[in-house]
């Protein structure tokens, strides 16, 4: 979110921050459907491993075309390569929330305690869409594009040590489907 209002503080084009927020609805709309059978044969952590991964490769590649190969002062990058980066990232971010919410019925089996997980995860997911706008916001204002890319680096390294500590026991994926 951070990157549309970014470039749209940048032009002072509302297309662009309207184009970046379509790209990666659409991204995640393509990629749900595509991933879904195929992400159910490979084990978690590599997923979501491998999902941070491509995120992290996105943000790099994000900052690399927004501050490191920018054409010249004043001047803004072209649109189209922080399109397609945006898109890939968000096909990432889409198979995280894949493979996340396909192990909450695994970890909990309990009929209520499963309902109340689900509802958890499911009130989670809409105060992230509540609150990025007011985040992305936020955060661009304080940090500046060179704060918000760090920040967002910073996140994925976080997110990858969590998953290679998280204890992945061996009945939790023998009950994945094969």
């Amino acid at each position: 979110y951070g990157i549309g209002l970014w470039l749209f503080a940048q032009s002072g084009r509302l297309l662009d921050f309207g184009l970046v927020a379509l790209v990666v609805q659409l991204a995640r709309i393509l990629a749900l459907p595509l991933l879904a059978s195929r992400l159910n044969h490979w084990p978690p952590a590599r997923v979501m491993l491998l999902a941070h991964a491509i995120g992290a490769l996105c943000t790099l590649a994000l900052a690399w075309v927004l501050l490191g190969a920018a054409p010249q002062a004043g001047q803004l990058p072209s649109l189209l390569p922080i399109l397609l980066i945006q898109g890939v990232a968000a096909m990432a971010e889409a198979t995280l929330v894949l493979r996340f919410s396909s192990l909450i019925p695994l970890l909990i089996a309990d009929g209520p305690a499963l309902i109340r997980a689900n509802g958890l995860s499911a009130t989670t997911d809409g105060l992230v869409v509540t609150m990025a706008p007011f985040l992305g916001t936020w955060l661009v204002s304080a940090l500046g594009l060179m704060g918000v890319l760090g920040l967002d680096a910073l996140s994925f390294v976080l997110a990858m040590v969590c998953v290679l500590l998280a204890p992945w026991s061996e009945d939790i994926l023998q009950r994945l489907p094969s």
